[in-house]
């Protein structure tokens, strides 16, 4: 227990573990509570599906008091447009992810652990955690009225909410001002210490805090220094003999260290860009994928994984051209990666060229036998005409 409560993670951390459970659909049910008004319920092992995982889901609901018990496992736990009520979450959850989001009045009492805890949109909550270490984060933007409290520490109780955060000294004066749809903050323990900061996206595109980015700059500065003093040691060996004098090494070492910051930041840019294409995939919004992965392979032209996702999408709308030479282009970077000859496969398959289809697939699944996607795929092929 003590190892997590030190270990501190990023604001980009908390933020990607939203978007990495918003991507999980295979094998995923959905349990929806909807419309229900004064219900007392609990939920037990025997109200969910035993062959898959499941999210719950409320969704307009009034006036109720729920119960997850201990022993229910979910995958996500999602919150929308409720009113006045109050569930009480227990057992384990996946994803370690909750999303409430339009809701009024609504109160959680919390006794598992939750990476992140996302409010969006919503008015007077009520975050009641069992353990200090059950929070993750919780992360909130357009919250008017959120208490927070803390069983077995009830001195770090506190409120907050976009009303005090806007009247906050450090975020009183900021140009341009806060937005109270836009602009979220993180509450999470930091060196013990129970912080609320503003996200920010630093110059790659990652969010982050001031603080986080203050304490990168200042870490980056000691570390170019310790470089920059290594390197001028070396060359008063070395230089005489090479040829070298010191100010040609200085300069070629500014000249590496600006190629490899470029470097980092399009990696950046370029994953920011797959996430979002992703995301789109996940809804169905299979042309605004194909979009985001075409600015992400702008950025990275050698990343294999973006040519294999970009396929997809473009077997999603049936333009089998581009999703071919996609898939070519996918196995060409890496003749190692299953997905570039399932993606072939698949795509050969519609164009009703068995032979070579299977060929593919045969491949795909030598890569990845454990794959049952692949496994399937292959004998629908071996079942064409």
């Amino acid at each position: 227990m003590e190892k997590k409560e030190s270990r501190e993670l990023t604001a980009e951390d908390y933020l990607n573990k939203i978007k990495e459970s918003a991507q999980i659909k295979s094998n995923i049910d959905t349990k929806f509570i909807q419309g229900e008004d004064g219900k007392d319920s609990t939920f037990t092992v025997s109200d969910l599906s035993k062959k898959k995982k499941t999210t719950l889901y409320w969704k307009s609901c009034k006036n109720g008091k729920y119960r997850v018990v201990q022993n229910v496992t979910t995958a996500k736990v999602m919150i929308e447009d409720c009113h006045d009520c109050v569930i009480d979450l227990n057992g384990p959850i996946t994803t370690s992810v909750v999303e409430i989001w339009r809701c009024n009045n609504v109160t959680l009492n919390v006794d598992t652990e939750i990476f992140t805890l996302q409010a969006d949109l919503c008015n007077n909550l009520v975050f009641t955690y069992t353990h200090k270490l059950h929070l993750g984060s919780i992360v909130q933007a357009g919250i008017y009225g959120l208490k927070v409290n803390f069983i077995d520490h009830p001195e770090l109780n506190f409120d907050s909410g976009f009303t005090l955060l806007s009247a906050d000294p450090q975020y009183k004066d900021r140009d341009p001002p806060i937005n109270d749809k836009t602009d979220q903050f993180i509450t999470r323990f930091v060196d013990g210490k129970l912080l609320t900061e503003l996200i920010i996206r630093d110059s790659t595109g990652f969010h982050t805090t001031d603080r986080e980015q203050d304490e990168f700059e200042e870490q980056k500065e000691k570390n170019d220094k310790a470089t920059e003093d290594q390197l001028r040691k070396m060359l008063k060996l070395a230089g005489p003999a090479i040829g070298i004098n010191e100010q040609e090494i200085a300069g070629k070492s500014k000249e590496g260290k600006a190629e490899q910051e470029e470097k980092v930041k399009k990696e950046a840019q370029s994953n920011l860009k797959k996430t979002s294409g992703n995301r789109a995939f996940t809804q169905g919004k299979f042309d605004v994928a194909a979009k985001f992965y075409t600015e992400a392979i702008e950025l990275l032209p050698d990343n294999h994984v973006l040519y294999s996702n970009r396929s997809a999408a473009y077997i999603q709308l049936q333009k089998w051209d581009e999703a071919l030479q996609d898939a070519d282009k996918c196995i060409q970077l890496d003749g190692k990666f299953a997905k570039g000859y399932f993606r072939k496969g698949q795509i050969l398959m519609e164009l009703k060229r068995k032979e070579e289809a299977l060929k593919c697939l045969i491949e795909a699944r030598d890569l990845a036998p454990k794959d049952e996607e692949i496994l399937a795929t292959i004998t629908k092929c071996n079942s064409m005409e």
